[in-house]
Parts: C-alpha cells; structure tokens; sequence
C-alpha cells in the first residue's frame, strides 16, 4: 500500500496530538474520586488467567534484583577500584496522562449501555473510573518507593561512595529536569542516602525545559518535529496495527454486547477537487417532502456513545497497566484480552515508541549527543582530578532513558516473536524506574600498564553558554592538565585487552536496569575507556544546532509558534520563532491512524 504525503502528515497529526485535546472532556466537577484507586481495579483471584506485567509496555517496574545479585554487581573487577558513576534513571510510577484519564471516563457512558451474556462481567455496567484526571501524570506513591528502593540498591551496591559523611553532598551532581515527577523522583532517591531535612543533601540542579539539551533535547529541536513519523512506521500502522485494533475491537464489543463502530477508510490521496455542490435552499428543502425516521442521536454516527471504538479499548488497556504498575494486580480490563492480544498490543506499541523515540529514526540517535558528550567530558575530568564529584545523578523520563540507549547502541528492532533477547521491549527495557548506571574503574596497584604506545586524549568540553569565564578558565585548566599527564604516561592508554583489568587502565561498565551488560563493540564486560571513547566519538560530535535545523522547505510548512500549515506551503519562509513542541507524553494511547484528530489542533502539553 502506498503511503502518499498527506497519509504521513495525518499520521503525524494523530501521533503529535496532546491526548487531553479530547473533543469533548466529560463534567467531573463535584464528583468525588476514591484515594485508593486499587479495589475498583481488582479482579477475582479465580478469574485470573495470566500475568499481564510483561506486556504492559513500560508502565510497571523491571525485575528488582535480589540481594544476592546486588551484591555480586557491586564486586566490580577484581583489584580495581571504582572511581566514578553516573546514574540516568526514568521517574517511578506514575499516574496515566490528563487525556487518558478523560478517555477512562468517558468510556463509562459505554459501558452503561453493554449487555455482555457473561454473568461474570456484569461489572461493566456499573464501572466508574477511579483515576482522577486531576492526578494527570503525577508521581503515584509506588513511584516514590521505586526510587527510594533503588536508593537503597545503590547505597549497598556502592558502598564506598554512598557511605554518609558531610563531605558526600559535595561530591555528587544532582540534576532533575522541569517536570515534577522526575523531580520527585530524584528527591526519593536523596531522601533515601541523606535523610529527611538533611542540610548538606546536594542543592537540585533543574533547567529550564527549552535549555535542557541532554535530558529533554526533543523540546529545542525544530527536525523532530517534521520527522517524527517515518514511512516505514506509518506503513507499519497503516497495514498491520490498524487491522489488528478493529479485529480486537469488534471481538470484545461482541463480547461485552455493543455494536463496534465500523472502521474508517485510510487517508492516504487529497480529496477530489472542484466545485462544493449548492446548498439546498427553502424550496428545495420542502419539494423533499418528509424527513425519514432518524435513528437515535447517539448513534446517528459511527462510534457514537454507544459504539466501541478502538481508542475505547486503548482505554481498557490504559486501564489494565494502571492496575498492574500502581496495584500490582491484575485488573478488571486485563481480563477482557487473551494473553496473544496483549503480546500484539504490547508489540504495536514497541514499535510506534522505536520509530518515534528510539533508533528507528536517525534524529533520535542523534539527539543523545549532548548527554553522552557530557559524560565522557565528566569521566575524563574524573581522571585529571579525582578530588571533584565522583557521582553525577539525573532523574528524568523514558525519551531521556531511550535517546541514551540510541546513542550507546543497546537495542535492535522490536521482535514480535520475541526471541531476539536485545530486541527492544519497552515492558522489559524501558519501564517506571528504568536506568543506566555507567561506572569508571581503574585497574588495581601492580601489574603492566599494558600498552607502551601513548595517545592523546581528546577530552570533550561541554558548552554551555551560562558558564562564566571562571568556570571556562577552571575547565581549560583540567583539559590541560590532563593532556600533560598523558604525555609523561602517568596516565596510560587503555587500550583493548583480553587478559583483563591491568594496573594504572581506566574502565567503564555498564549496568541497564541494575543488570550488568556488555557495551556493544566493546572488548569486555569493563571496557577500556579509549575503546568506550571511540564508540561514542560520532555521537559525542554531533552539532544539535546542525542537526535540528530545519530545511527551506520545512520551515515553510510551519508556521509561527511551531504549528503545522494547513495546505500547500508558504510561499516566503515565515520570520515568526518556532515554538519547541513538547512531544514526551509517554502514555498516550496506542495511536489509531483512522481516527480524525481534533479539528484544531494545540501545541501538544504535558510530559
């Protein structure tokens, strides 16, 4: 099937658009919603038939390693010493998005109407939503324990450094971005190493969201916003996903006794051109003599109230991961699918976040730059002075977590059969509390240095325009500092070895998910910092100004404040700025290519 211009565009449009833009938001005002949103989400235990959390498509936490395996991550390699860590983690559990929430409630006006012929679902009937659309995103109490969990994990895993003394605030960098839950995130996981009200607990370092260019890049690049959508993922939607929704949407709405809305034609050519026929006038209203008995109003369209649709069942999903990542149990909703239609949604929805934020689009790989860059800059500045931070900490989201795994190469193409273990697997991979933990070592007293060769360290400077001309001398001083050293070869290259860690090398490994795991194209599980370095050379260099610049002809089909132009292109470039589109709802719906978006559509919110 051939996916014209106007196909992809309103793919675009679908997948762009913030979920609370709903056409119509239900009245909740007065109406009182539980503070414990779990018994209106349980099932049964003898209805249960599987365990859903592994196809809940990140919105559950990962396997937590045991004691005894935390334990063995923290042996390192033998006679090295750990000299430096940086930990990347996603928020912990949070609430679904404002237009999710909606979308819960408005699926209730439905389900009022279902005459399902099991007795056993005579619950749809009277199901009331407990999500309350004020909770929009928040940090769900699970979430908070998550990071304070993984405060305890770390406090045992890294012993020598996380021990509380006065001095431990000032060696650790602590940095959240904008948006609070990641905010919250990080001060569960400080509370946890320094106690409640501890003054020496490092001071937050929070960026405004159109300057964070290493934890949210995708807010100040223009590109990613006209090359979100790939042909091959719209392709993918187009001919695969859709299909499945309504085949899944007419099962279950026959299971539940409503009528499915039947589904809608693709875009995919412009409407035919020429005149628009007259509107009927008085007269010719009247010459028609009487009006045919009209069906009721509610389902005067397809999908009306009283008609599934596939965003309901997006909903009944939406749902079913709530209860298993904030209730750990397996709700209502999971009951409503067998365990091969959760694998599919699960996999669909892999797929869509792989193109759209992960390496199935080259953008996306790109935009990792500005972190990897940063942390090769810390870790040689750990080498030249080991006396500064030894811990860097950002607490962030799933776009921050994946944009770094494209730039270190973690993951192939999602596998829908499920036998490729480094396919990505948002369930597995990517969920609540999802992290990177990347750690340098350097090899123990004794031994060769292994190679006699020297190299000069290239060693990567963050730019930063709020950096004042003290901090620029500092830094310049380091870099040369460094550079000296390793001329004399006090500082030996660590080039790739098999024998193992030798004296004097510097290492760095790699945890995903407080697993230990090899750097791809890496020698070792401890891989030689100049063979980490190299690795991530191309990644480290790209320009993110060059990158996310936008092309004559895209600047022309957007118009001031970032919105896409309805018709053809401008003829001039417009002079207005473009407004960075915040494109990190993590939570949306599995999109549906055959639903019309709203008719205008707003600069997506939300994180």
């Amino acid at each position: 099937m051939h996916l014209t211009t106007p196909a992809l565009l309103f793919v675009l449009a679908v997948l762009t658009a913030d979920a609370s833009q709903i056409k119509v938001k239900p009245n909740i005002k007065g109406r009182v919603f539980p503070a414990n949103i779990c018994p209106s989400l349980a099932v049964p235990p003898q209805l249960i038939r599987f365990d859903p959390g592994k196809y809940t498509s990140g919105k559950s936490p990962y396997t937590i390693p045991s004691p005894q395996q935390v334990q063995q991550s923290a042996q390192g390699c033998p006679g090295c010493q750990l000299m430096h860590m940086h930990l990347i983690s996603r928020h912990g559990t949070r609430y679904p998005t404002e237009g999710n929430l909606y979308s819960t409630i408005l699926l209730e006006k439905k389900l009022e109407k279902a005459n399902p012929a099991d007795p056993a679902l005579g619950w749809v009937k009277t199901w009331k939503s407990p999500l309350d659309p004020v909770k929009n995103g928040a940090l769900h109490e699970v979430g908070w324990d998550d990071l304070r969990k993984l405060g305890q994990r770390d406090q045992q895993r890294y012993k020598s450094f996380l021990t509380l003394t006065p001095q431990l605030g000032s060696q650790i960098d602590f940095r959240t971005t904008a948006i609070e839950r990641s905010q919250e995130s990080g001060d569960a996981y400080m509370e946890t190493i320094f106690g409640k009200g501890n003054p020496n607990t490092p001071k937050k370092v929070v960026l405004p969201r159109n300057q964070d260019v290493e934890m949210r890049p995708w807010e100040v690049c223009p590109k990613y916003k006209v090359a979100k959508v790939s042909p091959k993922m719209a392709k993918m939607k187009q001919e695969r996903e859709a299909a499945f929704m309504q085949q899944l949407t007419e099962r279950i709405a026959k299971v539940l006794g409503l009528p499915a809305a039947p589904p809608k034609p693709p875009k995919t050519d412009e409407a035919p051109k020429g005149p628009k026929p007259a509107k009927a006038g008085k007269a010719d209203k009247a010459d028609k003599g009487a009006k045919p008995d009209k069906a009721p109003k509610e389902q005067a369209k397809p999908g009306g109230p009283l008609m599934l649709e596939t965003k309901d069942v997006s909903s009944m999903y939406t749902i079913c991961m709530s209860s298993v990542s904030m209730c750990f149990q397996r709700g209502q909703f999971c009951n409503l699918f067998t365990e091969e239609e959760m694998r599919k949604l699960n996999y669909f929805k892999d797929m869509t976040y792989y193109y759209v934020h992960g390496p199935g689009n080259p953008v996306n790989v790109q935009m990792s730059g500005p972190l990897i860059a940063a942390i090769r800059n810390e870790m040689s500045m750990a080498i030249a002075n080991p006396a500064g931070p030894k811990m860097h900490m950002r607490f962030n989201h799933a776009e921050t977590v994946i944009r770094l795994s494209n730039g270190l190469n973690i993951y192939d193409k999602p596998d829908e059969s499920g036998k490729n273990p480094i396919a990505f697997n948002q369930a597995r991979d990517l969920p609540f509390m999802g992290n990177i933990h990347l750690e340098l070592w350097r090899g123990g007293a004794g031994g060769s240095d292994g190679s006699k060769k020297k190299k000069k360290l290239y060693l990567e400077r963050r730019s930063s325009k709020d950096k004042d001309k003290k901090e620029k001398k500092k830094e310049e001083e380091k870099r040369k500092k460094l550079e000296k050293e390793m001329k004399k070869g006090n500082i030996p290259n660590a080039a790739a070895n098999t024998a193992g860690p030798t004296a004097g090398q510097y290492y760095v490994r790699m945890l995903v998910n407080e697993q230990p795991r090899q750097l791809r194209g890496c020698s070792a599980m401890f891989c030689p910092f100049l063979e980490f370095l190299k690795l991530t050379d191309q990644v480290a260099a790209v320009n993110l100004n060059e990158v996310c610049k936008l092309s004559p002809e895209e600047e022309a089909s957007m118009g001031a404040g970032g919105k896409k132009k309805k018709g053809k292109a401008l003829d001039t470039v417009p002079t207005g700025p473009v407004k960075p589109l915040d494109l990190s709802n993590d939570d949306e719906p599995i999109p549906n290519i055959f639903e019309e978006p709203p008719a205008e559509q707003a600069a997506p919110q939300g994180a």
